[in-house]
């Protein structure tokens, strides 16, 4: 489970899940079309593309009718504080290209934890919550715990969520006499503590895995960036699709291309996943469960499972309408995709990945769409019969950092030197009229690169520290 969660320390708007006075809840709100409280995570500093995309329907795919008002979403840490509808929460895991996951929000409680006397005072409280109305004893469980500022640096993450854990299974042995199992790998309920002062926020994971899983990468490959983050590098971009070509001339494993191409085909990224789960075979179908399906809120409402399930059918039927080149503006023939590594095992993966996408839509990329082959970034030429129409287009690269991939000689310090510095003559040598893009980690290489930046944005990839650059080509 991401453990990217902060909360605003004042709330306009807080769910009576929990009341002090009582040992269960006093309003659990299972009306299906009723205001809840959610938080969708991201990647740090994505919190704002996140906030478009919600926002925007031409940016996630979503639809006029899924576009989401201003006043209901707030920024976070790492994510975006969301009010709304449960049908609103499964719109955004099938159609979000940026968030990681969605949390639900099931009770906020003001709590004064402190080293030695955390057990009784944590225990009694999440005793509060209702769990054998949320869930039943047969599903499993999974519980993290956050610590955020303003707590004693003594208490311990993992002797917590042992403590909550405890009061969850207990609470469901003294009423049915049997309790859910722990499962760390893969619970059916998911559950997260985050502690922040004096605050305690009780979340319950709807998505199970990460939503950046495409579920199309069928090889290994050092280092990918990761799905969501690349989504996130798409817009900051701005890539106009129908009108300007697409180049990434280090793809590695293609994660940025198979981003590229579902965004631009409008194809939403849990595409895959939803296939599988209308699947006819069983065991595709258990395999391809969402976390929020295993909750009592979601298992005893017909409305809910039926509002779920026409969501699904209509992922498929935009999907359907790509086989038959039936997309949004008859504008699929102008989209132009490059994808080129100097490393003969990246462009294998990436062919590998896009024929998985061909045979998921029953239609050729490669070759009409997408154009993959083995090139050097540093000696890398603009496509002059696909730029005849249009007047330029986007470069992207996300060069080694040094770091992380040493054992391919990533950390060779005159090689990378000498590969920045190249690739920047290059840019100015023959992509005139482009926009270029470099995502790295290590901001000293980047000075090696010649070129007068007109933009830097700051991004995590990980746990590293990255910058996204851009250069105006004249």
């Amino acid at each position: 489970m991401q453990s990217n969660y902060t909360h605003k320390v004042t709330r306009k708007k807080k769910i009576n899940f929990a009341s002090n006075n009582s040992n269960n809840l006093t309003s659990y709100d299972y009306d299906t079309e009723g205001m809840k409280d959610f938080f969708i995570s991201c990647n740090r500093l994505c919190e704002d593309v996140l906030i478009k995309e919600l926002q925007d329907k031409s940016m996630g795919g979503f639809g006029s009718e899924f576009a989401f008002a201003e006043e209901s979403m707030s920024k976070g840490f790492a994510g975006v504080h969301f009010r709304g509808s449960m049908k609103d929460a499964f719109k955004i895991i099938l159609h979000s290209r940026v968030a990681s996951r969605v949390y639900w929000k099931l009770a906020s409680f003001e709590i004064s934890l402190k080293k030695d006397h955390e057990k009784e005072v944590l225990y009694d409280i999440i005793k509060k919550i209702d769990w054998c109305n949320l869930f039943s004893a047969k599903e499993s469980i999974k519980i993290n715990a956050i610590l955020g500022r303003g707590l004693d640096q003594r208490l311990n993450s993992h002797y917590i969520a042992q403590i909550a854990k405890d009061a969850v299974v207990d609470s469901f042995r003294e009423q049915y006499g049997q309790r859910p199992n722990v499962n760390t790998a893969f619970p059916n309920v998911p559950i997260m503590l985050f502690f922040e002062r004096d605050n305690l926020d009780v979340l319950v994971d709807l998505c199970g895995e990460p939503l950046g899983n495409r579920h199309y990468r069928q090889t290994d490959f050092a280092a990918p960036l990761r799905e969501n983050l690349a989504a996130s590098i798409l817009h900051l971009m701005n890539w106009q699709s129908n009108k300007e070509v697409f180049i990434d001339c280090m793809c590695g494993s293609g994660t940025m291309v198979v981003e590229a191409l579902l965004y631009a085909l409008k194809i939403p990224p849990s595409f895959i996943k939803v296939r599988r789960a209308l699947s006819n075979d069983r065991n595709d179908r258990l395999k391809n469960r969402w976390t929020l399906e295993n909750l009592k809120i979601f298992k005893e409402s017909n409305e809910l499972k039926e509002s779920f399930k026409e969501l699904l059918k209509e992922v498929n039927h935009q999907v359907k309408d790509v086989t038959k080149n039936k997309n949004t503006d008859k504008n699929t023939e102008k989209i132009t995709i490059f994808a080129h590594d100097i490393n003969f095992r990246a462009i294998s993966t990436t062919k590998t990945h896009i024929s998985f996408i061909e045979r998921e839509l029953a239609r050729r990329l490669i070759g009409e769409v997408v154009f993959i082959k083995s090139a050097d970034a540093t000696t890398l030429k603009k496509p002059v019969q696909q730029l005849a129409e249009r007047k330029g287009g986007i470069i992207f690269a996300n060069p080694p950092y040094g770091v992380r991939l040493g054992n391919d000689g990533d950390d060779n310090g005159e090689e990378l030197e000498n590969l920045y510095h190249n690739f920047g003559e290059n840019l100015k040598l023959n992509f005139k009229d482009f926009r270029a893009y470099i995502f790295t980690g290590n901001l000293e290489l980047r000075k090696k690169i010649s070129l007068q930046t007109s933009s830097r944005i700051e991004l995590f990839n990980g746990d590293i520290d990255c910058r996204l650059f851009k250069y105006e080509l004249y």
